[in-house]
């Protein structure tokens, strides 16, 4: 191809006139040479045009050596940048393939997950097309709420039990709306020294009085609830407040019994823990903080359980229905209760 290029052009014009240049002067310098030797003329120009020919050539072949020489370069350079190239093609290659590969695991994993997949699919859209600003509070408490709930799947996956500090009321609240079949429970009631029940602001407060409400749904969508009262003394059984609350619980559709916490029958956990067994599958338990003692000393929780094992479960359901089968059953009384409004 004929270079357009004026610089090309130019340099190749001056590569020819010094290449003439040279073969002229070389075949000059022979011919003087080949003169002060009195050598014949026609062999002194012979001699000239030979040894100008061979500088020529040689000139040539010079310049040959060195384009192939620059060739090869380029082509080396050529030859590496396409490997370069090739490895960065095959490294992207690579990469996607195992993007895709993980990608179809986890899709694959997610079909035999026993948790709904348009769920999951939909939180996936979500999170992806979340409008929040990078690192803005609204992402970060968003982010917190997943991690908690990657954290309390992964939790109950290696060992059947979580837990969190305080009242998990949404776990509670939870296990109750989605329950089919069973609800025991236990409660502790017990009075302060100058005889104020210490319970009573418990099951006055926004989360019993909504838990109640949802074991009362349960109980008319056909599940057994079962709660047994545990009793610091007799004399929280006679408390106005005390049959307020067993009233409630009765009306709601709970069957009652009671036990004095120093029953030996007792198990010895069951004194100290509140337990809510649920369809004999997960049990919520709640342990208090110590009591200091003094009216005022009223029932906080240090800390909450779930715990789905199956073998711990099993051994708090047969903790709870041998003590049901030593309780003192509850007068239900809301057919009195009745008669007497009319």
């Amino acid at each position: 191809m004929v270079s357009t290029n004026p610089e090309e052009k130019s340099r190749g014009t001056s590569r020819l006139a010094r290449r003439i240049t040279v073969t002229a002067a070389t075949g000059g310098f022979t011919f003087i040479v080949s003169g002060l030797t009195n050598q014949p003329p026609l062999w002194a120009l012979l001699m000239s045009l030979l040894i100008g020919g061979i500088t020529l050539l040689a000139q040539f072949l010079i310049d040959f050596e060195a384009r192939e020489n620059a060739v090869e370069r380029q082509v080396k350079s050529l030859e590496r940048a396409q490997t370069t190239l090739g490895d960065r093609i095959e490294w992207t290659i690579r990469r996607e393939i195992a993007g895709i590969n993980e990608a179809t695991a986890v899709y694959a994993g997610l079909r035999e997950s026993p948790f709904e997949l348009a769920s999951i699919a939909e939180l996936i859209r979500l999170t992806a097309g979340a409008p929040y600003e990078h690192d803005s509070l609204s992402l970060r408490v968003a982010q917190a709420e997943l991690d908690s709930a990657v954290n309390f799947v992964k939790a109950l996956r290696l060992g059947g039990k979580v837990s969190a500090e305080g009242e998990a009321r949404d776990w509670l609240l939870h296990l109750i709306s989605q329950a089919r079949y069973t609800l025991d429970a236990t409660s502790r009631w017990s009075l302060g020294p100058t005889g104020d029940l210490l319970d009573e602001d418990y099951w006055d407060s926004e989360l019993s009085e909504r838990y109640l409400y949802d074991q009362g749904n349960a109980v008319r969508r056909g599940l057994r609830a079962r709660r047994i009262f545990i009793l610091g003394n007799d004399r929280v059984s006679d408390s106005p407040e005390f049959q307020r609350v067993r009233r409630a619980q009765q009306y709601a559709g709970i069957d009652l019994r009671t036990i004095d916490s120093s029953d030996p029958g007792l198990p010895a956990p069951l004194r100290t823990i509140g337990v809510a067994i649920f369809d004999k599958e997960v049990c919520y338990e709640l342990f208090p903080v110590a009591r200091l003692g003094g009216a005022t000393d009223k029932p906080q929780f240090a800390n909450t359980a779930f715990v789905a094992d199956p073998i711990a479960v099993e051994r708090r359901s047969q903790q709870f229905d041998a003590l049901w089968e030593i309780a003192t059953p509850v007068p239900d009384l809301r057919g009195a209760d009745d008669q007497s409004s009319q």
